[in-house]
């Protein structure tokens, strides 16, 4: 027998525990997707009869297949995009036997593969694609790649990237609008450097704009490779300001702050006199953690499931999961394992308001008659309901304050991304489900990798994200990307809070969605910090006080974190460059200036031995690094850069990929006023 674990920030991520806790096996593997054929039917008066004439559209490309670039051994991939239906690839002109999918894959490339490919379409017509050439060589590989920026009204902001591969490479930077169209971009007023590694924006015009941008590089066989696309922000950027509250290493101690312990918790709620109360899923226990920072333990033994109600530590619970708290102090809980609702009064009093421990299902009724197959997330409005996202089911449950139990939208038994009432609108594992001021709801739909909007009467709609696609871009309803949302929570202005992977997402009343903690795709960590600093381990619930702090439940890390919003007015810059470098003349010198008011800090590199793994040969085996200002007095030095935890947290701060503690590599952390400044690179030994 097979469990999941609901406290994962992601279904791709939900892991075998049977060891644990058994529960039967659900299949999770697959997502049904659905779609829709529109006919558009013109009827044409014609004597004696009627005709209905359906309309042939010819068969287009919409995205031609791309050059690339492969070393021996490897694997070389061709796609087009079309509406044709039947595929004929072809190699220097010559049918290739067995190759007629949109997609043409060439394993173990050998020099022979080398040459120009093309597609013959066929569908209402017939089209060949435009050629690609195949060239073996070193891909291109992106040892920096630009990173997001907000810049205030007037100021500039510098995007910059590094490639290694076979040069020399041109480059030509873009800009994607609102409607997901892609445009070259050339220099002007607010563009310098458009087919550089270098890009210059401003100096911006005005307040709130947002515009992403990202570079196509390409080598000399002719092989076009894009970078990240980055964000740029116009205005000051608003992040969270993470620090960690409570918790460490996996336990169930009461304590105070750090000395206190959890086991991948889950849900957390504030309540209105600032206190936390947290789901302890593996723990079986509802944990408080008071304004001071205390931890106790409200309901449950840990280490001892089961479903009793009780008073404290008699009543017990099979994997609490999501939490909500009323104004009276009360607190419900989705008891994940037991398939039932769960309250717990302020003093610790535990009873079953719907649901049968045991009993999975998906029929409504009142109290005990009502089924639930693994409840996760759920809120409560000031009526006094309770919402509760149904994830087995994938549905969203309306729970009366008498305990009647009615599905709001969704199908049971049916997962898809239709929007549409009640169910005729479909779901795919929401986790999170938060309700704002006026009843209207918003469910992290984790499948679908999309925030849902249902309002009071049914109606559910995509507020932001698409589909079955999923990553990690910025922007505004469908532009937007998630990878699995879990946790979400709203405001008092309407704002959402939402979790996804190891980064934490506002977004706003209009759909603008911003990355405001940690960066999807870094790997994990516990580090605190402003924004992109903070690093997360599968952190899954969250929550937002009447003051506007943001509480994480970071569920791998066995943490409870809190982030305060903040005015983001300056970002750490990244000054990268690359050529030959020696001793003496041979000195890799690189000139930069930093203007406007204040100190600016700046990370500076220096990479030899690091650099082997991009596939680049006869490295600096030691280089050194030296800062000095126009006057040629030395500011700094470093050699070996020595592992210290300022300079990692600045490497993924900025996008860098990180060193080895141990390496040979130099680099430095300063902070400069404006000026005039050099940086030398030279070889050791």
């Amino acid at each position: 027998m097979t469990a999941f674990l609901p406290a994962i920030a992601s279904l791709r991520r939900c892991r075998a525990l049977a060891e644990q806790e058994p529960i039967p096996t659900r299949d999770r593997s697959g997502r049904s997707v659905g779609c829709a054929l529109a006919l558009l039917f013109f009827w044409v008066i014609w004597v004696p009869r009627l005709v209905s004439v359906e309309p042939v559209f010819p068969v287009t490309i919409t995205t031609q297949p791309r050059s690339i670039t492969v070393p021996i051994s490897s694997t070389g991939v061709f796609s087009v995009v079309t509406n044709g239906n039947v595929f004929q690839w072809r190699h220097n002109g010559q049918p290739i036997p067995g190759a007629t999918s949109a997609t043409l894959t060439i394993a173990n490339v050998q020099s022979g593969d080398a040459g120009s490919y093309d597609v013959v379409v066929t569908g209402s017509g017939t089209i060949t694609s435009t050629a690609a050439v195949l060239s073996i060589g070193q891909p291109i590989q992106f040892v920096v790649q630009p990173r997001d920026a907000s810049i205030a009204v007037g100021s500039r902001a510098a995007f910059c990237i590094d490639v290694t591969g076979d040069g020399p490479f041109t480059y030509q930077w873009q800009s994607i609008t609102v409607r997901a169209v892609t445009s070259k971009i050339d220099d002007g007023i607010t563009y310098q450097g458009t087919t550089t590694a270098t890009l210059v924006v401003g100096p911006a015009p005005f307040a709130g704009g947002r515009t992403q941008l990202f570079c196509e590089v390409t080598d000399i066989h002719g092989s076009p490779v894009n970078s990240r696309t980055a964000q740029l922000l116009t205005g000051n950027l608003q992040c969270l300001t993470i620090t960690t509250l409570a918790g460490g290493s996996p336990g169930n101690t009461d304590g105070h702050g750090t000395a206190a312990r959890f086991n991948q918790p889950s849900g957390i709620a504030a309540d209105a006199w600032g206190n936390l109360y947290v789901a302890d899923f593996y723990n079986n226990t509802i944990r408080k953690v008071n304004p001071t920072g205390d931890v106790t333990t409200l309901a449950g033994l840990a280490g001892s499931s089961g479903s009793a109600d009780g008073f404290g530590s008699t009543a017990r619970f099979y994997g609490p999961c999501g939490i909500t708290a009323d104004a009276s102090g009360n607190l419900f809980v989705t008891d994940f394992y037991n398939n039932t609702i769960r309250k717990v009064s302020s003093v610790g009093v535990v009873t079953t308001v719907a649901g049968l421990a045991g009993s999975q299902g998906s029929t409504d009724g009142f109290g005990s008659t009502a089924q639930f197959y693994m409840p996760n997330g759920i809120a409560n409005d000031s009526a006094g309901n309770l919402y509760v996202t149904d994830m087995g089911n994938s549905t969203v449950r309306k729970i009366t304050p008498v305990g009647v139990v009615t599905t709001v939208a969704g199908l049971a038994g049916s997962r898809g991304s239709a929007d549409g009432f009640g169910s005729a609108a479909l779901f795919n594992n929401p986790i999170g489900i938060s309700v704002d001021v006026v009843g209207n709801l918003y469910v992290a739909d984790s499948g679908n990798c999309t925030i849902r909007e249902i309002t009071p009467a049914g109606m559910v709609t995509t507020f932001a994200g698409f589909a079955g696609s999923s990553g990690n871009a910025d922007g505004t309803g469908n532009t937007v990307r998630f990878t699995a949302p879990s946790g979400i929570a709203s405001d008092v202005a309407g704002d959402l809070y939402v979790i996804d992977e190891n980064s934490v997402r506002e977004v706003s009343t209009t759909g603008v969605v911003t990355t405001v903690a940690g960066q999807a795709g870094i790997a994990f960590g516990n580090t605190d910090g402003i924004g992109s600093v903070a690093q997360f381990y599968s952190p899954f619930g969250i929550a937002v006080d009447a003051t506007g702090s943001v509480f994480i439940a970071d569920n791998h890390n066995n943490l409870i974190r809190k982030g305060v919003p903040t005015t983001l007015t300056a970002r750490l810059g990244s000054l990268s460059a690359r050529g030959l470098a020696g001793a003496g003349d041979q000195t890799l010198i690189a000139g930069f200036a930093t203007s406007g008011d204040g100190n600016k800090q700046l990370l500076l590199r220096g990479i030899g031995p690091s650099l082997a793994p991009f596939g680049v040969s006869s490295v600096v085996a030691d280089p050194a690094l030296t800062l000095f200002n126009v006057a040629g007095t030395v500011l700094q030095q470093n050699n070996d850069w020595g592992g210290t935890a300022a300079l990692t947290s600045a490497f993924t701060q900025v996008g860098a990929f990180s060193l080895s503690p141990n390496s040979k590599d130099a680099a430095l952390l300063t902070t400069l006023p404006g000026g005039v400044y050099t940086a030398h690179l030279t070889a050791q030994g």
